[in-house]
Order: structure tokens, then sequence, then C-alpha cells
């Protein structure tokens, strides 16, 4: 089975459990502590190795089982990983999440390991009065406390309301927008959401003294470093996930694009440029092995650039940095706690014969 990739098992094996369903892979555990796989599909011809480098510091994997989802309609990796923590040696048990679902939002993307999530629930806004200060209506029960942050978006017509405020006089279903005055706004007509946002996140004591990713609301806010068991956002959000990045990386075989009196294998030949197919990701890293990488940006300008940043699927065409090269390898990465799935590379070469 690995015959193409004898590599990938040097060292030896010690652990080994088989993942069935969603997809049928058999994980291993090396001797030196590093996660492999193997995805293998026999009907459709499908062995595919994969290693699997877990975020933190020193890390190792010392053992892993395969048991039921609570539901029992899928199979989870579960895994013993020994990193070290604020300087000490610390082993936690810790699971694979199931992979991201065709219709899972952008801001429930969940890459990042031993990770931690705080989601607040929006509120349907039913009313917003013109006054000073504006009192908020919602359809149910909000939540909100007095001296909470509460983000109001997506309100119909009365513009300059869309921000973040500070609750006061809260009951079950209303609340003040702390000092803001809407007289002067045109009238509210429908539509429109509140939500509490944080800033400050603990409950992180597990991840003390590291550098752990944010993923906040389907975009990547800046790194953090865990202190007393707390980190603070540069932006209040209100759908987060704080964990220890990791690093996605495809490199490609050396390219055999064909010659005019044969194979380029050996000769030298300059990537041009190259057409990706993408589906349901936010940002790529792409450029030859070794050499510069470019971002690639799936943002557009007709996206609002106050939300999430939307998935995307499609093509997407890459003027390929680098020089002629004999290698030609093709490297993409992901290093955002952010979706990325690569489907299809389809590049144009030129090659130079001999």
């Amino acid at each position: 089975m690995n015959i193409l990739a004898e590599h990938i098992t040097e060292g030896g094996l010690i652990s080994s459990a088989y993942q069935q369903n969603p997809d049928r892979i058999v994980w291993f555990v090396r001797s030196d502590g590093v996660l492999i796989s193997c995805t293998y599909n026999q009907s459709q011809d499908v062995t595919a190795w994969a290693k699997h480098v877990i975020g933190g510091t020193d890390v190792a994997v010392e053992s892993i089982a395969v048991i039921p989802t609570p539901d029992g309609k899928a199979d989870e990796l579960w895994l013993i990983v020994n990193r070290t923590i604020n300087g000490s040696p610390t082993r936690y048990v810790e699971y694979l999440d199931q992979k991201f679902s065709s219709s899972a939002l952008s801001e429930d993307a969940w890459f990042v390991d031993s990770g931690l999530s705080l989601s607040y629930t929006a509120s349907s806004i039913t009313g917003i009065t013109q006054a000073n200060p504006a009192v908020v209506t919602t359809s149910a029960a909000h939540g909100l406390s007095n001296g909470d942050s509460v983000s109001i978006y997506d309100v119909i017509e009365m513009d300059g309301i869309q921000g973040i405020y500070t609750v006061a006089n809260a009951t079950s279903t209303t609340f003040e927008l702390s000092g803001f005055d809407t007289s002067s706004l045109p009238a509210y007509i429908s539509g429109g959401f509140a939500r509490r946002v944080v800033s400050t996140i603990s409950g992180l004591s597990h991840l003390e003294g590291e550098t752990v990713k944010i993923w906040a609301d389907g975009a990547t806010l800046p790194d953090e470093t865990v202190s007393s068991g707390s980190i603070t956002l540069d932006e209040p959000s209100s759908n987060i996930i704080i964990g220890l990045g990791y690093s996605a990386i495809l490199t490609t075989m050396r390219l055999d694009a064909g010659a005019a009196d044969g194979t380029s294998q050996g000769k030298t030949k300059r990537v041009n440029n190259v057409t990706i197919r993408l589906y349901r990701t936010i940002g790529i890293k792409y450029g030859p092995e070794g050499g510069t990488q470019d971002t690639a940006d799936t943002r557009t300008f007709q996206d609002n650039f106050d939300e999430g940043i939307p998935l995307f699927t499609g093509d997407l065409f890459l003027l390929w940095p680098g020089n002629s090269e004999k290698k030609a390898r093709l490297k993409f990465e992901s290093s955002d706690p952010a979706p990325f799935t690569l489907i299809a590379i389809m590049p144009q070469l030129h090659t130079q014969d001999r």
C-alpha cells in the first residue's frame, strides 16, 4: 500500500485504528509520534497517504482509537497528545472533529488543534425607537444584561444604526443602546439582528503561554498569546474558535507536461500560470517549492468588508511566481484557521527542449 510513499512509515508504526464512516481511513502513529493516514477506497482505486502535523510545541501523538459519535452516524478519531504547555510536558485527550460539511457556515469552520469555542445566538429585532437613547425590541428573550456589548446588524432602512453598543436598562425582550441617539435617523422598517459580542476570552488555561489562532465571525484575527488563561481580541466578536495553529500543505510531484521531442522530465521548464479549482475555501498561498509564495485572495470588491469572508467555490486563475527550473513542483498552503479544499490543479508550462 505504501510502495509509492515508503518514506511515510519510516521508523515503524506503534498504533493503528480504522475509521470507516464518513471516509475509509486507516490511521497510524509512527514511533516518532507523528500521525499519518491512508485514505483507502478499493472500489474507487484510492490509496492516498498523508502526514498530519499536530499544532503545538514538541508534539507527539502517543495512542489513537476510533469510536462512534454520540449519535452513531459517524466514527471519530481520538488521540492521546503529548505537547509542551507553558514549559512543561502535558498530555491531553483530544479528537478530530467531523470534516467541514457542505451546509456549514463559514463562522463555524473549525481548523485549529486543542481548540475551544464560544458562541452567542443572534436575536431577531422587531423594533427600534427614534429616541435618545434608542430602545431595541426583540422577538424573543435576548439574554443580554446591562453592560454587555451588543452588535446591531442587517437592519433595513435605518441607516447609521449598524454598530456595537453598550446595553442598558435591559428587560426580557428590550434594551437601550446606551448613549446612542436615533432621533435623526430614518424610521425603523423591519429586519435586523442583535448579538452579544466580547473582547476578552477566558477559560484557556490548557493553552497557557501558547500563541493561538483565532477564527471569529468567519474571519481570521491576529494571533494572541494566552496569559492567565485568557486573551484579548482585536475585534469584539460573537462566534469565536481558538486553538493551536497548523499548516495544510500540498506539494505536487514533478510536473510532466510533455515536450516537442517527448517527456519534459529532466528539462528546464517554467510554470507561466495555474488555474486551481477550489471548494468552499477562504484564502490560499501558492508558489514553487522552496521559493516565494504569493497569496490568492478569494474576497472580491462586491463582498461586504464588515462581514466574514464568503466561502469561495470555483476556478481561480493564478500568475505563477518563480523562474525556470527542472523540478517544477507546485506548492499550495493554508496557515489560517480557515477552510481550504483544493479539487484540481491546471498548470500552463513552457518546456525548453534540448
